[in-house]
């Protein structure tokens, strides 16, 4: 028999005896619940005073999921229905014929300095 032992590897997950007084003891936790709407429950610990947010992502579906008691944003309303194409803004703004008149004032400007062809 050898007269030597072997070292005993442990695996990452399990700390050594001495890591508690190493680090100290671990900070105070809360865990908060939000409720999706798919009916998912959404568990998320924080920090024991930190404010937790009215809302959290479903880790499941990804839909919004809330604190119990607070009322879900407006469904219907979304950044996308709000965005226009850039001509609808330029149409909203003018009429076609101050468009033509701006255009040819442009057009003259430019072919008077010599850049255009």
């Amino acid at each position: 028999m050898s007269p030597y032992v072997p070292l005993r590897a442990q695996p990452p997950w399990q700390t050594a005896p001495s890591a508690e007084k190493e680090y100290g003891e671990p900070a105070p936790r809360k865990e908060v619940i939000y409720q999706c709407p798919g009916g998912h429950p959404v568990l998320v610990v924080f920090y024991a005073e930190a404010e937790a947010p009215p809302s959290w992502d479903c880790r499941r579906c990804g839909r919004t999921a809330y604190l119990p008691g607070v009322a879900p944003e407006d469904p219907v309303t979304t950044k996308h229905q709000d965005q226009t194409t850039p001509r609808a803004q330029l149409r909203k703004r003018r009429t076609e014929e101050q468009g033509r008149v701006l255009l040819d004032e442009a057009l003259e400007r430019v072919r008077a300095s010599g850049c255009a062809r």
